[in-house]
């Protein structure tokens, strides 16, 4: 039986606040509030061990930072973790430069340490850090899984970029979260 890990990308003040950066819609950040306070809590995939990853972007990258609209800068409030969520103190957490949580030296290790084999991605954005997450997982060996209503972005177009991307890097898709309850339930790939 695989050993499941939730990821939770990427859940800081810039994408989930109004004044941040990169705001997403209210009643999207609720619900990816709410589905990451029930897995930290152990309500929701309670097998699962879950794991924080939070962008900490470098001010210096320019380019990049212009497409991010300057969200999760290092050293910046924007970066902090959304103060609504009620983070465990025996929860790891991943600081990362890129968009990949795989760019974090540590992050493979501490899975690889836990005998991770599943990784169930859940936060922003679902065409840049979910994405790249996903895609590199699978490339390293991992069961990948993204449930639909659990992470999020700023247009359907980006979505649906992301869908394809991840599909295309044979990432499980799932529509809904609920879905793999208990996490033995087994999901069927989802065709483009």
């Amino acid at each position: 039986m695989p050993r499941d890990a939730v990821v939770l990308m990427d859940l800081q003040i810039d994408y989930f606040e109004t004044f941040g950066r990169r705001p997403l819609a209210a009643g999207i950040v609720k619900r990816l509030i709410e589905v990451a306070n029930s897995i930290l809590a152990g309500g929701a995939l309670p097998d699962a061990l879950p794991v924080l990853v939070a962008s900490h972007f470098s001010p210096n990258d320019r380019i990049g930072n212009y497409f991010r609209k300057r969200a999760a800068i290092s050293g910046t409030r924007g970066a902090q973790i959304d103060p609504r969520l009620e983070v465990p103190q025996n929860v790891r957490t991943f600081v990362k430069s890129r968009s990949s949580a795989f760019s974090s030296p540590d992050f493979e290790r501490y899975l690889r340490e836990n005998d991770i084999t599943r990784l169930i991605l859940i936060g922003v954005t679902a065409e840049g850090s979910v994405r790249a997450t996903a895609r590199e997982g699978v490339r390293r060996g991992f069961d990948v899984l993204v449930p639909l209503d659990a992470v999020a972005t700023d247009s359907h177009l980006k979505m649906s970029f992301a869908r394809l991307a991840m599909l295309q890097a044979d990432v499980r898709i799932v529509r809904k979260l609920s879905s793999l309850l208990p996490p033995s339930t087994p999901s069927e790939k989802e065709t483009p």
